[in-house]
């Protein structure tokens, strides 16, 4: 009930500064919802507050590598990850990026002379420039090897697309045997 109470604040919110055709105020007593705010209806909504501790991030990346080099090596051992869903996660854990985002990269805004990559699709519409640590360097160096689009994450079914990376999360979660979400990924940062 309280995000759809905010929801539905923004939408009245964005529409405070229209007017109608006569010039008043489509909202002449302002946003409706305020009423509720004002009046303490309900609770504010507690912060998340969840994280990775060191040790946690250290044995999710011990984790990952060694299931990055079961599946591209093809040990004895059932492949647990595909393709690039190890590199995503990482990327997720070294960045802070929301989970959306690395889906959207596209090679065209990978610099490697200048050691930036640029996130065009951000929540806010704001293009995200970020310097490459050594590990993220070498993440793209390994995706562009691999490269089969222009996404730095491809569809390994659908050619010309971004991969979804549905349950990655999750599934890597449970197999590492570490609680943890893409928000708890980008508050560890």
């Amino acid at each position: 009930a309280q995000k759809a109470i905010r929801t539905l604040s923004s939408v009245f919110s964005f529409y405070l500064s229209d007017t109608l055709s006569n010039g008043a105020s489509l909202l002449p007593n302002g946003n409706p919802l305020r009423l509720i705010a004002d009046k303490k209806v309900r609770p504010p909504l507690a912060r998340r507050k969840d994280h990775l501790t060191l040790n946690e991030r250290r044995s999710l990346l011990s984790h990952l590598q060694d299931h990055f080099n079961t599946a591209n090596h093809n040990h004895s051992r059932e492949p647990q990850f595909v393709g690039a869903q190890p590199d995503y996660v990482m990327l997720l854990l070294c960045t802070g990026l929301r989970r959306s985002e690395p889906l959207s990269l596209r090679w065209e805004n990978v610099d490697f002379d200048e050691g930036t990559y640029t996130v065009i699709d951000t929540k806010n519409n704001n293009w995200l420039t970020i310097p490459m640590t050594d590990r993220v360097r070498k993440l793209f160096e390994r995706r562009q090897a691999e490269r089969t689009n222009d996404f730095v994450f491809p569809s390994p079914c659908i050619p010309n697309r971004s991969a979804t990376m549905s349950k990655v999360i999750e599934r890597i979660s449970e197999q590492s045997d570490l609680k943890f979400t893409a928000h708890t990924l980008r508050r560890t940062v």
